[in-house]
């Protein structure tokens, strides 16, 4: 699934595909090493410590309860109803469209069982190497709603939104009627100021997300968006520091 997702190519009728099933675990392995950025003080100046202390309480009462981890610190299977969200559903919808006669869910845990068991034979991995290198079963399913993430590191990961609408933290705090209607992606200049990349253009950028778009709406998420200009930077003050 993985694979496929970020451009491997299959058949999913036979499974013949050009997923490499060591290649894939060595990949997991590096990622697994992988520690959260912290914020680049000495790139972007050190967070304002009075904003950030009253940024937390806004956080709190407004991201905590669907961004924080359980309890022992792992993070819950955490989904928020597409009611309550208001984001963009086009996702949501395609993973609910049966394929057939078959529910979309099903459909697509079995075409990826036999894309693994296609590329175990062609690697020649026994039984008892597979039992180690596949997780415990993996169980697809249609939700009604979108799965909340960590936030540690949200910093480092502009643009927002599951889809990418939303081009800034600063903008995704900030009611949709006032988010950018279109943006430039692409652009490696950070603003550490509205928190996510350059996109007007003038650091680059290659490609117009526009987000009157079939599947680019850029509306929901309205969590933080009603504060007060002044508690809403204190808010983007404490992210930075996640």
């Amino acid at each position: 699934g993985e694979d496929l997702g970020v451009g491997a190519v299959a058949d999913l009728h036979s499974g013949e595909s050009t997923v490499e099933i060591r290649n894939l675990i060595r990949l997991e392995s590096l990622a697994a090493k992988l520690q959260t950025p912290r914020w680049p003080e000495e790139v972007f100046g050190k967070p304002d410590a009075a904003r950030v202390a009253r940024g937390a309480i806004h956080y709190q009462k407004e991201c905590a309860s669907c961004h924080d981890s359980g309890q022992e610190g792992k993070f819950p299977d955490r989904v928020i109803s597409l009611e309550d969200l208001g984001t963009d559903p086009n996702r949501l919808r395609n993973f609910a469209t049966p394929v057939g006669s078959e529910p979309f869910s099903q459909a697509l845990g079995a075409a990826l069982e036999k894309v693994e068991q296609k590329a175990f034979a062609r690697e020649h991995i026994t039984a008892e190497e597979a039992k180690q290198l596949e997780p415990p079963r993996v169980v697809w399913r249609t939700s009604k709603g979108y799965a909340a993430r960590p936030i540690d590191g949200a910093w480092a990961t502009a643009p927002y939104l599951h889809n990418g609408s939303v081009p800034t933290l600063l903008d995704l705090l900030r009611p949709p009627a006032e988010r950018p209607k279109t943006f430039l992606t692409g652009s490696r200049e950070f603003d550490p100021h509205k928190v996510g990349f350059v996109h007007d253009g003038a650091a680059g950028g290659t490609f117009l997300l526009d987000t009157a778009l079939d599947g680019n709406h850029n509306t929901g998420h309205l969590y933080g968006t009603t504060l007060p200009e002044a508690q809403r930077l204190d808010l983007l003050e404490y992210l930075k520091t996640r």
